[in-house]
């Protein structure tokens, strides 16, 4: 890992690596599907990890806007990553 500060968040795991762009990223538990997906900070992201589960709650910057607390936002890894079609679970 880098020199970037190593935050967890309640329930979520340790961060790990991309194996293919490198980026720093953590999975949480989709809650429509149960299945475990990566994410990534983004300050524009419409997600935020709560006891290892994602929940959407619309963009950081709108939500910032209605007066909410500023909370870390992630965006899915898998919108963002060049090789994430490579890493997608096929559908079986």
């Amino acid at each position: 890992m880098s020199d970037e500060p190593l935050v967890l968040h309640r329930g979520v795991g340790m961060p790990t690596r991309c194996r293919s762009c490198k980026k720093v990223i953590v999975f949480a538990v989709m809650p429509a599907s149960g299945k475990s997906a990566p994410f990534e900070e983004d300050v524009d992201g419409a997600w935020v990890l709560e006891n290892g589960t994602a929940r959407h709650v619309g963009t950081g910057g709108r939500q910032l806007e209605l007066g909410a607390k500023p909370l870390t936002y992630y965006t899915s890894h898998f919108a963002k990553c060049v090789d994430a079609a490579k890493w997608r679970a096929k559908d079986r």
